[in-house]
């Protein structure tokens, strides 16, 4: 009877994510790198300088080791910049392969037309 109660346990249906938590699929650049944005920093009415994490998945990419990175980024809206504060990148298997993070702000202008373009559309109020 034990193992009845825990095989109707594994199989009832599991709560679902936190809408904030999905990764909405922003695009893919020339490289074949898939690149998501977190549900919860998607664009809101009055966050001109969000903060958002960025996942990109490397799997046509073979020019790095990592099969999935994530960026935090501080994305400045009305300068059009953005400015990577975290990078960690892990391999096919999960495991960590390196964990970057700075505090010194670098940011970047954002080229038209590039995935750090469609990642501020994304995430940047709307007009």
């Amino acid at each position: 009877m034990k193992g009845l109660a825990t095989l109707l346990l594994l199989l009832a249906p599991q709560p679902p994510a936190l809408w904030s938590d999905v990764w909405i699929t922003v695009g893919t650049d020339s490289s074949g790198v898939v690149w998501f944005v977190r549900a919860g920093d998607m664009a809101n009415k009055a966050n001109y300088r969000p903060t958002v994490w960025i996942l990109k998945n490397h799997r046509n990419d073979r020019s790095t080791l990592a099969r999935m990175t994530r960026d935090l980024q501080i994305v400045d809206c009305a300068a059009k910049t953005t400015d990577v504060r975290a990078t960690i990148g892990y391999s096919a298997s999960g495991a960590m392969l390196w964990n970057v993070q700075s505090d010194k702000p670098n940011p970047q202008p954002v080229q038209p037309a590039s995935m750090a373009a469609a990642v501020l559309k994304s995430v940047c109020p709307k007009a």
